[in-house]
């Protein structure tokens, strides 16, 4: 009697500790709790590359999606195989190179298009010079205009919970069994909005205007700094040697809902379609405004950096696993 009196008083704690969830959620958050992984039960997240339907690109991104298989989604049976989104330009990626990627990975895999046609109202693509040029004249532009804003208000990322990045030149090799990390990507634990690379300077002919910007953004909108520590090196940075910080975020894994929410929205907007239109006259790059996007609005608490060197390789060239 008092061994099933014990079960139940148990179960009654469990219930009242997890709220309102299902049997089945209580269960997977448990799990994954007691083994330091700490998702909330039934998140979804997507692996997200950007390509050009090249020959090159689609080789590449195709190496890479294999090596997918070395990632924590597959290894750690809590977690969801992530699915994978290819986003290309419309009629840039032929039906048979659809096949092609699709069959490099055993994951769900999507495809979604972007117009790289269109530009923000009031910036006139035909009249303004473009100070960095790839592929084609706003190519690169529209890339980062794309990951800093575009990628959030797509329609084919609703849903999802987390989106880790995959450049097609990238690629993942085998995760020590011996990592004290222990990382879950292309996951995050609860409460953490942002997986962070290493650090990285651009130099100012291609951040001009951006200190500026961000200040007078902060102060015409009474920001309070989520991050001072961020925010200062910035400043800092850009004051005593003319440079911008930002992080490398050809790899990253993000928190949607974070940067749907409207403040960090309408920050995003801000930057790539309304003037100055920093993105097109000088290169504001998405490494520069992710971590200035992160010192507005993410406390130190939420934000994870993980050195993933030995694992991440970019580009990928010959390397083989860590074992």
């Amino acid at each position: 009697f008092l061994a099933a009196l014990f079960i139940v008083a148990t179960l009654v704690l469990l219930y009242w500790l997890l709220g309102l969830r299902s049997d089945n959620s209580a269960v997977e958050y448990i799990l994954t709790t007691m083994n330091g992984i700490e998702p909330r039960a039934h998140s979804r997240a997507a692996i997200v590359s950007l390509i050009t339907g090249s020959e090159a690109d689609v080789k590449n991104l195709c190496s890479a999606l294999t090596k997918l298989q070395h990632l924590p989604d597959v290894t750690n049976t809590d977690l969801p195989l992530a699915d994978v989104i290819i986003f290309h330009e419309p009629d840039d990626l032929s039906v048979e190179s659809r096949a092609k990627l699709s069959n490099c990975t055993d994951r769900a895999t999507k495809y979604a298009e972007v117009d790289f046609t269109q530009f923000p109202q009031g910036f006139d693509p035909e009249k303004e010079e473009s100070r960095w040029q790839k592929r084609s004249k706003w190519g690169y532009s529209q890339m980062i205009r794309f990951f800093i804003s575009g990628l959030w208000q797509h329609q084919v990322i609703g849903g999802y919970d987390f989106v880790m990045r995959l450049d097609a030149d990238s690629c993942w090799s085998e995760i020590s069994r011996n990592d004290p990390e222990r990382p879950i990507y292309p996951y995050l634990p609860d409460g953490v909005v942002y997986q962070r690379h290493r650090e990285g300077k651009d130099d100012g002919f291609v951040c001009e205007g951006l200190y500026d910007f961000t200040s007078n953004y902060i102060s015409t909108n009474g920001i309070a700094v989520a991050n001072p520590e961020l925010w200062q090196k910035f400043e800092k940075t850009w004051i005593e040697e003319g440079k911008c910080l930002g992080f490398f975020n050809n790899f990253e894994v993000t928190n949607v809902p974070f940067m749907q929410q409207p403040a960090t929205r309408e920050w995003h907007e801000a930057v790539t379609e309304r003037p100055p239109f920093g993105v097109y006259r000088h290169r504001w790059g998405d490494a520069l405004v992710r971590y200035l996007t992160l010192a507005l609005f993410a406390p130190p608490s939420r934000i994870l950096y993980h050195n993933v060197t030995a694992y991440y390789h970019h580009p990928c060239r010959g390397h083989t696993p860590v074992l």
